[in-house]
């Protein structure tokens, strides 16, 4: 066969292999299947959704956790209480703000933080359990406020962590995960602290429970010397 042939077979082989990279590439850009490089979802998938209504949740929580040092404006607890607190805040203002700058990255691919997505009974409870909560804080004495505010603190810390790994576990930015996997530590060493304060208050609640049921006569008689 003449040279002529191989040259027309090599530039045949060479058109097929554009074509299929070009028809890879449309297809990418179509959505139909993912593309492994990809760091960004894609808006309208399962994915983004999940991304969506998990990052959504989140900043409501931290929205509502970065305001909780404000408590100590109007109630004075003991300092290492005031000190959790003021961590919380700190590291949920941080939170808070770095949503922010997540919000616009997600919306530049037309992926909105928009909704929570959760069923309107929750939202209800939620509501409930929030009024509830705030209103033992701030009508009860000084012992009660300050345990529901550290119980409320130990709950509120283990979801949030739980959160950040559960939107870490689908994110596809190694960046993002890792501020959210490195989140997720900071409020789960939170939580054991808090955790380590309710163990400390149920302690002191008992002994004080013990001294003030030995000051107290029996009654019946059975308190007087024969």
């Amino acid at each position: 066969m003449s040279d002529g042939y191989y040259e027309d077979e090599d530039m045949n082989q060479k058109k097929s292999v554009t074509i299929v990279v070009m028809g890879m590439v449309l297809m990418m850009l179509g959505g139909c299947f993912t593309n492994p490089l990809r760091r960004e979802p894609v808006a309208g998938t399962k994915r983004a959704e999940s991304l969506a209504s998990g990052y959504s949740l989140l900043k409501h929580i931290a929205g509502q956790e970065k305001e909780v040092g404000m408590i100590t404006w109007v109630k004075s607890y003991e300092a290492e209480v005031e000190k959790l607190l003021s961590e919380v805040s700190d590291a949920a203002g941080e939170l808070d703000k770095w949503l922010d700058s997540v919000e616009k990255a997600l919306a530049s691919n037309g992926v909105r933080m928009n909704a929570a997505g959760m069923p309107e009974v929750e939202v209800w409870a939620r509501k409930w359990i929030e009024t509830r909560t705030r209103k033992s804080i701030l009508g009860g004495q000084k012992a009660r406020s300050e345990l529901v505010m550290v119980l409320s603190q130990a709950k509120g810390l283990e979801y949030m962590a739980a959160l950040c790994e559960g939107i870490a576990n689908i994110e596809l930015s190694d960046k993002r995960r890792n501020k959210l996997q490195g989140f997720a530590k900071r409020f789960e060493e939170l939580n054991e602290r808090a955790i380590g304060l309710l163990a400390v208050r149920k302690k002191e609640n008992k002994k004080v429970e013990n001294f003030d049921f030995e000051r107290k006569p029996m009654r019946d008689g059975y308190d007087e010397k024969p």
